[in-house]
């Protein structure tokens, strides 16, 4: 419980000491000047300087400390899931949108996996909700461990989430989706009594990096090809290459047509 109450309260640890100080140093001052005939004027101007560094510095590295904290803070705020610590949709992309752009020089391959948990409804009605998140966090914290850093993953929405794989062709991004889908297939989710087992469909979109792409667009392709996925028996990757991508009023319409069905 102390260690916790320190990681909490140590933001506010140099910027109480260096207030101590600042209050220590005037305290002295007033003590050395009310004594100046025991001590010449160039002495406390020294020792009043020194202790004004001091209190100085401590005071200005304790507030830079808070203020890197409270951005920290704001960040996981704005650009983080709360509960898969994954970026939120907004943000993925935004820095998705960056890469394609970085990328429009060299004309690098730029992939998107999007991925659903198979039946995830099943886990909440059948154990609980709490049994759920759980679930989500884990595989969070999976599919984090098994990109690159350069690599950006975000929850998308419910049981759904995203990952952009930058300078990747459609094929090394299969080798990265089917390692994540074993992964997921294999893992057991244990949370207090309740043993978990669950499955991932994806879909892959990936395309040369221009002006005209999008990442809203390749997403969306990604999207419908991880609905392929689910219709032809869930557990399995479907992806397209640059030349096989679908055109954005085509999944419109296609989306159309599933709600009707």
């Amino acid at each position: 419980m102390f260690t916790n109450f320190f990681k909490f309260r140590r933001r506010y640890l140099f910027l109480v000491a260096g207030l101590f100080f600042a209050v220590l140093s005037t305290a002295i001052w007033y003590g050395i000047e009310s004594d100046l005939a025991a001590h010449s004027p160039e002495a406390v101007q020294r020792y009043y300087l020194y202790y004004l560094f001091i209190s100085t510095s401590l005071f200005l590295g304790g507030l830079g400390y808070y203020i890197g904290s409270s951005q920290d803070m704001l960040y996981r705020f704005l650009e983080l899931d709360p509960l898969t610590k994954l970026l939120n949709q907004q943000s993925f992309f935004r820095k998705t949108q960056e890469f394609i752009n970085l990328g429009q020089r060299y004309q690098d391959s730029v992939s998107i996996i999007m991925i659903d948990i198979d039946y995830f409804k099943l886990v909440n009605d059948n154990h609980s909700h709490m049994v759920g998140s759980f679930v989500l966090k884990n595989i969070g914290q999976m599919i984090a461990a098994n990109l690159r850093k350069s690599d950006l993953a975000a929850r998308f929405g419910g049981d759904e989430f995203i990952i952009c794989l930058p300078r990747t062709d459609v094929k090394k991004a299969v080798n990265v989706a089917e390692r994540l889908r074993e992964a997921i297939g294999e893992a057991e989710f244990c949370y207090k009594n309740h043993k978990v087992k669950v499955t991932a469909s994806m879909g892959i979109a990936s395309g040369l990096c221009s002006q005209k792409l999008r990442a809203e667009d390749l997403a969306e392709q990604a999207d419908h090809l991880l609905y392929s996925a689910k219709d032809e028996g869930r557990n399995r990757i479907c992806t397209a290459s640059v030349e096989e991508t679908v055109e954005p009023e085509d999944l419109l319409l296609d989306r159309r047509n599933r709600k009707a069905m």
